[in-house]
């Protein structure tokens, strides 16, 4: 068996994220249902493959019931319906329907979803999308590349030989070099300081995000609650006539009196009273540092757009510093598509900006960025991923009309 020297250069960390309104991978892979029923994703009007989410419908859900059935994730049920909704019985998944689930009318939402705020019409419930600890999944994945061979060097790549641009080695802080033909980067939120360092120009940028955990002592939210996020616009965060004032007075205040969008994230975490509140509404571009620094309003922020979804959390107001905050950066793209692919020096190959659905969509790119540098077969929709397509003119005409949020949980 002919070996190859592969260099990957990974992110130092892994960020945990859990997720709740993503669609259930299809129970069945891709891969798995044999030559005449090679899965297609959908297209859009001009032929790539639909990758934004972004589809017509009517009615309450706005969507089209099949699509949903179309990725594999099982059916779409409407309630009231002829089904009775089934409801979740905390982590257990056996005996729960997949699919999804859209419920209508404040009667049906207050009935199984008391803790919500009673204005909600509606609720998208997802089935089969859990959450894992990505921490221990990125652990076992790395004691599984050794046990079939790797090695792992703890080091900073600090630069490439390129010469003739084609790639020969990679330069370490320690000093050594490390002879290869093939250089994967995965460098997570270093991925725009790598490009320069490679004098490779691609639009990925960063952008700081936050959680905060936070102890619900007074049980708001129930322990077998799903991660539930609320979509609506929040246009007012109760504040006082005092601090509207005070925060108006200082330019980097002002921020806290703007409308905020959808999107509020809660779930609970742990096994006595915790809850996770997560509000990805910051959209400014940053630089790398480690560690981050977050605006000390952060968390009071948090809690008055928890309460805003949970009424009864506005018992909480005030706390916001008896909460821990923490996080780190979405590493994105104009349209918030994801990079992977070969780099214009022969024998550098990357993967990354997938934020905001990225321990979803790793396992994949980790898979297509291997057919890359191997020479596999690559899938229908590896030429939408490239990083080559900023290269077309008809491409960058398009970005124009794409949502950098489009996609991002």
């Amino acid at each position: 068996m002919r070996q190859s020297s592969v260099a990957v250069l990974a992110a130092a960390g892994v960020v945990s994220l859990v997720f709740a309104v993503q669609a259930q991978v299809p129970a069945t892979s891709p891969g798995s249902r044999g030559a005449a029923h090679t899965y297609r994703p959908p297209r859009t009007a001009w032929g790539d493959p639909d990758l934004e989410g972004r589809w017509p419908g009517t009615g309450a859900s706005a969507i089209p019931l099949q699509r949903l059935e179309s990725f594999g994730a099982g059916p779409l049920r409407e309630h009231p319906g002829p089904a009775a909704y089934t409801a979740s019985n905390g982590i257990e998944w056996r005996g729960i329907p997949d699919g999804a689930d859209i419920l209508v009318g404040r009667p049906l939402v207050r009935e199984h979803f008391p803790f919500v705020h009673e204005s909600a019409i509606a609720v998208s419930h997802v089935r089969r999308a859990g959450w894992m600890d990505a921490l221990r999944l990125g652990r076992w994945m790395l004691d599984e590349a050794v046990r079939n061979g790797a090695r792992i060097l703890r080091d900073q790549v600090i630069g490439v030989d390129s010469n003739g641009g084609r790639l020969r080695s990679v330069r370490l802080a320690s000093g050594n070099d490390v002879a290869t033909a093939r250089l994967g980067i995965a460098a997570g939120p270093g991925l725009p300081a790598v490009l320069r360092m490679l004098d490779v120009d691609l639009p990925v940028f960063l952008e700081l995000h936050a959680k905060m955990r936070f102890d619900d002592h007074l049980g708001v939210v129930p322990r077998s609650a799903p991660f539930t996020i609320w979509t609506d616009p929040v246009t007012d965060l109760g504040w006082s006539t005092e601090e509207r004032a005070r925060f108006a007075a200082d330019p980097a205040t002002r921020w806290l009196l703007e409308p905020f969008p959808g999107g509020l994230h809660v779930r609970p975490v742990g096994d006595e009273r915790d809850v996770w509140l997560i509000w990805t509404f910051e959209s400014a571009a940053h630089e790398y540092t480690w560690p981050p620094v977050f605006d000390p309003n952060l968390g009071e922020v948090l809690l008055r757009g928890f309460a805003r979804m949970a009424p009864r959390a506005a018992a909480y107001i005030g706390q916001g510093r008896r909460g821990f905050v923490d996080g780190g950066y979405y590493a994105k793209t104009p349209e918030n598509r994801p990079i992977v692919g070969p780099l214009p020096i022969d024998g550098v190959f990357v993967t990354g900006a997938l934020s905001g659905y990225g321990i979803m969509a790793s396992h994949a790119a980790g898979e297509l960025l291997a057919a890359h540098m191997t020479g596999g077969s690559l899938p229908s929709y590896a030429e939408a991923l490239s990083p080559a397509r900023y290269a077309d003119p008809v491409y960058q005409r398009r970005l124009e009309t794409w949502d950098a949020k489009a996609g991002q949980l």
